[in-house]
């Protein structure tokens, strides 16, 4: 992960710890053991509103390059059955990237309980994204 990946995850923790509690995690890492890419995934767990005592994760991907390709639907699927909670519906499951996703996928991930944070512009505009889907307020 570049300088650059980490400070953008570590803004989003800064603004998340002011509602719950919020980690950098590497699960889904372990799914590209040869790779030198060691993304992190962010954890948020709210301490306030309906989904108090959910797991929020969000398997960051912020692609350097054009030519960097984004987990399938499959892969997403896999990385979220791996993470399952008990009960599994206290998982909320999303991927966050500061690129635009097709529309078509866009919504086979939603249709799919894979909530979509595309065009992210820096951690504290993922934080905001993440809070609002967890209904802080």
């Amino acid at each position: 992960m570049s300088g650059s990946e980490l400070e953008f995850a570590n803004d989003a923790l800064k603004a998340l710890n002011k509602y719950g509690l919020a980690e950098l995690q590497y699960v889904t890492a372990g799914f590209q053991p040869y790779s030198n890419a060691q993304r992190p995934d962010i954890v948020f767990w709210p301490q306030n509103g309906p989904h108090q005592g959910s797991t929020f994760f969000v398997e960051l991907r912020l692609p350097l390059t054009p030519s960097q390709s984004l987990p399938s639907l499959e892969v997403l699927k896999e990385h979220r059955a791996f993470i399952e909670t008990d009960p599994p519906e206290s998982l909320h499951f999303a991927i966050a990237t500061s690129r635009k996703i097709d529309e078509s996928l866009h919504w086979t991930l939603l249709d799919n309980g894979i909530e979509v944070f595309e065009s992210v512009e820096s951690g504290v505009d993922l934080a905001d994204r993440i809070l609002n889907w967890a209904d802080t307020g």
